[in-house]
């Protein structure tokens, strides 16, 4: 099952809804897993929550230099806007 696929489910009585097994295996979620929610007005995404918080931390890696701690990074960030903000 490729990215981009679709299956219809059913939200029963109480508002659950069974995710196609097709598709729990593509996504490698199994029984107990959390999940995120994510409405965007129009749909419903289901996101794994352990995919979005190792894809955060992806993001997160490449924002910290190496040996710079948080508040260097936040120092760093004030720096850096403040310089754009003279640039302006």
């Amino acid at each position: 099952m490729g990215t981009g696929s679709s299956q219809t489910a059913v939200v029963d009585e109480r508002g659950r809804l069974v995710i196609p097994g097709a598709l729990r295996h593509a996504l490698d979620m199994n029984p107990g897993d959390a999940v995120v929610l994510e409405s965007d007005g129009d749909g419903l995404r289901i996101v794994s929550a352990r995919r979005q918080r190792a894809a955060v931390a992806q993001r997160l890696r490449g924002a910290v230099r190496s040996g710079e701690n948080v508040d260097e990074l936040i120092a760093s960030r004030r720096r850096e806007a403040a310089r754009e903000a003279d640039e302006r």
